[in-house]
């Protein structure tokens, strides 16, 4: 069974991908806990193993944001069972990119 995750996609300005993110776009969610920012961080890969950038934090995802759904990396950890390697593979269901930001809906099996 499938569920849609709302997430804002940060960081991509620093992130140089030649490939942009689309619909219907395989995604791969790493863990990064040797990140020397959030050692919760959690990366976003394009199907072309580029990084794209980062699932929001508390301090990156504005209420306003919460409130229309979207999840923090905090609140996403639990709801997905990361492989051996720490990662986890999933689909681009919405997408939107704006100022930078990018908001993604992603599609996680359960």
């Amino acid at each position: 069974m499938f569920h849609n995750i709302k997430i804002k996609l940060v960081g991509c300005s620093f992130q140089k991908p030649k490939h942009k993110p689309e619909r219907g776009q395989a995604i791969k969610l790493k863990l990064e806990p040797n990140n020397p920012h959030d050692h919760h961080a959690i990366a976003v890969y394009n199907s072309y193993d580029e990084k794209i950038g980062y699932v929001g934090t508390e301090n990156t995802v504005s209420n306003g944001n919460k409130s229309n759904g979207c999840v923090t990396n905090l609140d996403i950890k639990p709801l997905i069972d990361f492989d051996d390697d720490n990662s986890y593979l999933g689909i681009i269901s919405k997408f939107k990119d704006y100022f930078g930001f990018i908001d993604i809906t992603i599609d996680i099996d359960e």
